[in-house]
């Protein structure tokens, strides 16, 4: 069955079978590019370390098909956390996860369950990202008119992975037949639009910003003097960061 999804004699897989409502999952790989070992099996998740055959770099996947009920759910959080524990190195979880953390993420949802709540906690307890969803909203649609739509797959990793990567996202693929739209996780250089940035007026109290205020005329400025305020940056910088971290910390 593997080789009709993916035509490619350097093929290898790794599975988990299907056990009763919840869909078995299947990871492929290019074993030119990447040599794959199996670390654990779950209830809902398989995990495997991949190691790349002609660099020196590896990366940790588990990859999830979340049950439906509460008590469940609780208890594939707890596993995934579990199979982190055994990898060393950047590490990705992706999949079914059947449950949203924001009402957003569901077509006329109108309260927060305390699903959403557990998996919310889950998230941030974990230090876990959830980077943007673009092309889409949506990852399931339910039924040909899709009275039900819902954002139930998705990708979550750590720090380590944005230091290794620039511009991680999500971006929705074409949907065939299934009632899931496939995602991928991409990662580049894109051509962003200038970002917003707003002045602070406490920004003004750390030492060496008010060389630059509004106050200051530097077109009557003398080299030397311009020299100097230059030189009044970099200092002025690294202060004006370390204040910022103080106070996001």
């Amino acid at each position: 069955m593997a080789k009709q999804l993916w035509d490619c004699r350097w093929f290898k897989c790794g599975y988990l079978e299907a056990q009763g409502a919840c869909g078995g999952i299947v990871i492929l790989w290019d074993s030119r590019v990447w040599k794959g070992e199996l670390v654990t099996k779950g209830t809902y998740s398989i995990s495997y370390k991949f190691e790349a055959v002609q660099e020196s770099f590896n990366r940790c996947l588990t990859r999830v098909y979340a049950p439906h009920t509460r008590v469940d759910k609780n208890d594939c959080w707890e596993e995934i956390l579990v199979a982190k524990g055994l990898m060393k190195g950047p590490w990705v979880s992706c999949g079914y996860f059947n449950t949203i953390k924001h009402i957003v993420e569901k077509r006329n949802c109108s309260r927060i369950t305390n699903i959403m709540r557990d998996f919310s906690e889950w998230i941030e307890d974990m230090w876990l990202h959830d980077p943007h969803l673009n092309s889409g909203k949506f990852t399931w649609f339910k039924e040909i008119n899709h009275y039900s739509m819902a954002r139930l797959d998705i990708f979550l990793f750590y720090n380590d992975t944005e230091e290794a990567f620039k511009d991680i996202r999500q971006r929705i693929l074409p949907r065939a037949n299934s009632d899931h739209t496939p995602i991928s996780l991409d990662c580049g250089n894109w051509n962003h639009k200038k970002s917003y940035f707003k002045f602070e007026n406490w920004w003004l109290g750390v030492s060496g910003s008010k060389v630059w205020s509004r106050n200051s005329d530097t077109r009557q400025l003398n080299e030397d003097e311009m020299m100097m305020r230059l030189r009044n940056l970099p200092k002025c910088r690294c202060e004006l960061e370390t204040k910022i971290k103080s106070i996001v910390a």
